[in-house]
Formats: structure tokens, sequence, C-alpha cells
């Protein structure tokens, strides 16, 4: 009869050990649920979730939402550096060139940031949409 090998686990502790270090990957999903959950807490908040398929839009931002009667058009990414793609801002510019406050985030702080300037109004402030969040100098900490 052969006998069988010992079983060893310190390469698995090991592996273990290494995924436990990594820090976790929120979805883009999850972000997208926290940040609509986060409009509709706030007062004269509402945003939905906009389910792209191949009926809709190409680009059309992820969140539909609107706060103090103001249109507002958020683009979702993963934290890991995703970037919108072109189509994704140019939907974001025609809908802020129509006034509606149009802008993308990784953390609900980005969505926090571009709500601040819900009651700036157009054209006289636009949210830049090459960076997430707003890149103003009130929320750059940049002293005016």
């Amino acid at each position: 009869m052969i006998e069988d090998a010992p079983f060893d686990p310190e390469p698995l502790r090991r592996l273990a050990a290494r995924k436990a270090e990594r820090p976790r990957r929120v979805p883009e999903k999850e972000i997208v649920n926290l940040a609509i959950s986060y409009i509709r807490s706030l007062a004269y908040g509402y945003a939905r979730k906009v389910h792209g398929s191949q009926f809709g839009n190409a680009g059309e931002p992820d969140v539909d939402a609107v706060y103090c009667g103001r249109a507002v058009k958020l683009e979702c990414k993963a934290p890991d550096g995703g970037k919108p793609t072109a189509v994704q801002i140019g939907a974001l510019k025609r809908w802020a060139k129509a006034g509606a406050l149009a802008g993308w985030f990784t953390t609900v702080d980005h969505v926090q940031e571009i709500l601040d300037h819900v009651d700036d109004t157009y054209p006289d402030f636009v949210v830049n949409v090459t960076y997430p969040g707003c890149s103003c100098p009130r929320h750059q900490n940049i002293p005016t």
C-alpha cells in the first residue's frame, strides 16, 4: 500500500495572508448603489440607475438624478484607475451644455463635491469632466 504524502498547510496560509493584505476591490455596481442611496437620503434629492442596453444611447451616464430641482448626470468608474470613454465624456459634456450638473465619480465623496455646485448657474460654472469629482479650488483645498 502506498502512503499519502504529509499535508503541509503553510503554503496555503502564506497565500491567504497575501490575499488578506490586498485591499478589496470595490465593484462599480456597489459604488453606484452607494451614490444613489446618498442622493436619495438628501432632502430634495432623487436618483436612479440608468441601465445600458442595445436599445439605449451609447455613453449615457450611470446615474440619473435630480437635486434641488436641477438635473444631475453622473458616470461611475471603479477606483482602480478607470476613466470614462470618449463617448461617455461626450455625453457628459452634452448634458452639461444643456444645463445639467454632469460629472463622473469613483467615490461618494466625488458625488458630494459635484452636488456642492447645484446652486452655481450655467454657464458660469461647469464641472471639469477630465477629473473625477470637482477640480475647483474649493474642493482641492487650494486657496483662491
